[in-house]
């Protein structure tokens, strides 16, 4: 840096030539695909394929979707549900990585590099609204608890940056709110030391104006569209209401598992099904709704109270886990933290990144 009189304004371009090399790389060689059913369903409905543009999504927010029929109105012929997830995925990995350059120039140009490498597979191929909905969250936490400048040795966020990090949280609660509470309870880790940083340092009042406050409009504005929504959008005893319950009792069946045929025939053929459709379920091949039902699906979770616990399924968790690349970059990043620890003059840096 120093010989190429390189400043951080320089890194971060470089980072973002960088980044969009490899997103034309992941485009054009590695053929990026949906990864779950879930996903043409969506983008089906968000293309108007059946029938006009439309908010009812279900497994969206509806403000979410309104911005979807906004640009499908604009320009029909492009299939702006993939673009506009491309979009989220590409500002809020750069957003990332400009709060690490900024902070720390040298290692997080390193650091924001590894990031974007881990997640061209996984973000860039094989894209999921799940994992798109924790990354714009996340980049929404780092904004309000990692970027900034420092003066008179304290942070001091941008109102710019601000806004930015609120409306990343907010749009990563519409596409996904499991992956927002997700994040939020990591996130809530990085609050606390935050927090006790303040109490060391006396300075509630600026913890709580910078680092409390934005929050508080995040889950204003969070929790209020979700109120909206169910009030204007999904009116109780409205046909559309009905919408919410088929997916409540649907993630009610995912969440506690299918039943083996075997085990339940019994209860199964009670509800009038065959060998076939237990098979169909475990699959999630439900698009007879007419057959699969909410009162299907809650039946279904009715006689199976008593399932054990099976920790097979966490063994092949935690071994799934050690193949993603972004699990050992996490991994990576922790060791390097509390090696840094060690240093007792650089203890006060070993959070860099959360800061």
């Amino acid at each position: 840096m120093k010989k190429h009189r390189l400043s951080v304004s320089h890194l971060q371009g470089i980072f973002v030539l960088f980044h969009i090399c490899m997103v034309v790389y992941a485009i054009l060689f590695l053929h990026p695909y949906y990864g779950s059913n879930d996903e043409f369903s969506l983008a089906a409905i968000a293309s108007g394929a059946y029938g006009d543009y439309t908010h009812y999504f279900i497994y969206l927010h509806s403000g979410f979707a309104w911005i979807l029929k906004f640009f499908y109105m604009l320009v029909p012929s492009l299939n702006w549900y993939t673009l506009v997830m491309y979009g989220l995925i590409f500002l809020s990995l750069t957003a990332v990585g400009w709060t690490w350059i900024r902070r720390f120039p040298r290692t997080g140009l390193i650091m924001a590099v590894l990031l974007v490498l881990a997640c061209t597979q996984p973000m860039y191929v094989e894209m999921q609204y799940t994992k798109t909905a924790a990354l714009v969250t996340a980049a929404g936490y780092v904004l309000l608890f990692c970027a900034g400048r420092k003066e008179d040795g304290r942070r001091r966020l941008h109102p710019g940056v601000v806004s930015l990090g609120i409306g990343f949280l907010v749009l990563g609660s519409w596409i996904r709110f499991q992956s927002f509470g997700m994040v939020s309870l990591v996130a809530f880790g990085m609050w606390l030391a935050l927090a006790l940083g303040a109490w060391k340092e006396k300075e509630w009042k600026i913890f709580i104006r910078r680092d409390c406050m934005p929050c508080v409009i995040a889950f204003a504005l969070i929790f209020g569209s979700i109120v909206l929504e169910n009030v204007l959008v999904y009116t109780p005893g409205s046909p559309e209401a009905h919408y919410k319950e088929y997916d409540k009792a649907r993630q009610q069946l995912l969440d506690f598992g299918v039943p083996e045929w075997d085990k339940y025939q019994a209860e199964y053929e009670a509800l009038g099904l065959t060998r076939t459709d237990c098979i169909n379920l475990q699959n999630w091949l439900i698009a007879d709704y007419d057959r699969y039902t909410a009162d299907t699906f809650k039946a279904i979770v009715a006689f199976r109270q008593d399932r054990p616990f099976q920790w097979e399924y966490l063994v092949d968790y935690f071994v799934i886990l050690w193949m993603k690349p972004l699990f050992l970059l996490g991994a990576l990043m922790t060791l390097f933290w509390f090696l840094s620890a060690k240093d007792q003059e650089r203890r006060q840096n070993w959070l860099a990144f959360f800061k």
